[in-house]
């Protein structure tokens, strides 16, 4: 079993006015035994989240996600509108594709085919 590990990071992206995109990047898997982990690295972006921005989750790495992991994404999400910030799922693999499809909570994130560039150091 291979661990899941979310490492949280910061990128600044231009649009009308600056706006910071909080990213949590997820490596591994998100089950039982590490879909708490997840949901603190999400939690704690939502804390320091600014109303109307973005949360992306990156989980080009995330080789699978059972239903705890899936809850701790929609726990997540339910946090995030109370705060009116979106929570965005960045390069899903296709079977966190299919596990959003089959229980019906495809549609309630909005979805980026690619991974967002690491900030420039």
């Amino acid at each position: 079993m291979h661990e899941a590990r979310a490492l949280m990071g910061v990128q600044e992206t231009q649009d009308d006015f600056k706006k910071v995109c909080h990213i949590v990047r997820v490596r591994g898997e998100i089950d039982l035994d590490h879909a708490e982990d997840i949901a603190a690295a999400l939690a704690d972006a939502i804390r320091e989240a600014a109303p109307h921005s973005d949360i992306i989750v990156d989980l080009s790495t995330c080789s699978f996600c059972d239903s705890t992991g899936l809850n701790a994404l929609l726990r997540a999400r339910a946090d995030a509108v109370e705060k009116n910030v979106r929570v965005r799922l960045a390069a899903p693999g296709h079977q966190i594709l299919r596990l959003l499809e089959l229980t019906g909570a495809l549609t309630r994130f909005p979805l980026d085919p690619s991974a967002p560039e690491p900030p420039a150091v």
